[in-house]
């Protein structure tokens, strides 16, 4: 048994029964992360989580509740003892949870700390991949992070392939749910901004502009870019800590390549004093190879009414009652796309049963 932090301690099941040194260490918490009864003889705060030490185990699901019992805990002074079966795998996780969160770390920054404090710990590639996906979605584990999306999407084509028969079972709270936004009228797309006195174009806010698919028949919005798998997109995906820079550019400056083809005007706001020219970008659209059959997604919540069944393989059709189109197939085996790419899973909403268009 060793100590990480003040009062935090990281051992192994045999550790959690020497209620003796518990009690010696200050500690009256102990959280257990093994599957079976732990029995202590003496009176403890406990919270257990149920897993195998197994890289297919779902961990990531735990991180929250242990962050939260371990946090609590410290708070109110009591020692905290996480344990497993050996103190490797499944309690180091655990503990390197704890320390990204806390202390807005990273995998590698967390597991050094504990590593200093015991250096037997080892915890397996599936448990290191979640805390890669927890830090991404920045110390969340919630629907609204792509990647903790993706992990579960894998996760479920992952199980099936590994199934000799029967069914799928996902993970519907963790689809993709669509933010609609309405189209704006005709009449407010075509009208340009006003400037009155002194204004410039920095003084009128600019929304966020995104790349949606709708269906061609009833303009029912389906997915925007942040829902599409990397394949068929332009560039790469954003990694963690970038962010959007906004800035003036020079009209006599020289634009690489790459941006020229996105450059389409430059707008002068005449007012009440001179003003600097404003560059519109447009947005790139989300296909840019012309041999891809459609627009790879994510599972989405509006699937969830022919998902829901279990079924390996359908037809995604329009989630509007009114339309009901057929829109793409799917396919969490995989599905071959036009380019001669095979992506797994394959939820693939054909292009020609689309229109993708841009909104604020």
């Amino acid at each position: 048994m060793d100590e990480i932090l003040p009062g935090l301690w990281l051992g192994d099941f045999t550790s959690a029964l020497d209620t003796q040194n518990l009690k010696e260490k200050g500690i009256r918490s102990v959280l257990s992360a093994m599957r079976g009864r732990v029995t202590v003889h003496e009176t403890f705060i406990r919270h257990q989580i149920s897993l195998d030490d197994d890289p297919d185990a779902d961990i990531l699901v735990h991180f929250p509740s242990s962050i939260a019992f371990i946090g609590s805990e410290l708070a109110k002074g009591r020692g905290v003892l996480v344990h497993c079966q050996a103190g490797i795998s499944r309690s180091a996780t655990i503990v390197a949870a704890y320390l990204m969160k806390t202390r807005n770390l990273n995998p590698q920054a967390a597991l050094k700390m504990v590593r200093d404090a015991r250096p037997i710990i080892g915890p397996n590639p599936g448990f290191l991949e979640q805390l890669e996906v927890f830090y991404e979605a920045f110390y969340t584990v919630s629907p609204e992070a792509p990647g903790v999306r993706r992990f579960y999407m894998e996760r479920t084509a992952g199980q099936l392939r590994g199934a000799q028969s029967g069914g799928v079972t996902s993970r519907p709270e963790m689809y993709a749910n669509l933010d609609p936004s309405p189209t704006p009228p005709a009449s407010s797309l075509s009208s340009p901004p006003s400037a009155e006195g002194s204004s410039t174009m920095n003084d009128i806010p600019r929304p966020r502009r995104r790349r949606r698919i709708r269906c061609k028949m009833c303009r029912q919005e389906l997915a925007t870019r942040e829902h599409m798998l990397d394949h068929g997109q332009i560039g790469p995906s954003t990694p963690r800590a970038a962010s959007p820079i906004v800035g003036e550019l020079d009209p006599g400056s020289s634009l690489p390549k790459e941006l020229q083809p996105t450059l389409i005007s430059t707008t002068i706001i005449h007012g009440g004093t001179p003003t600097t020219p404003s560059i519109t970008l447009a947005v790139p659209p989300i296909l840019t190879d012309p041999r891809c059959s459609g627009y790879f997604v994510e599972p989405l919540k509006w699937m969830d009414p022919f998902l829901s069944s279990g079924g390996i393989s359908g037809k995604i059709v329009c989630p509007n009652k009114r339309c009901k189109a057929k829109l793409g197939n799917y396919d969490w085996a995989g599905v071959w796309c036009g380019c001669g790419q095979w992506v797994t899973p394959g939820f693939c909403i054909n292009r020609s049963k689309v229109d993708e268009v841009t909104v604020s």
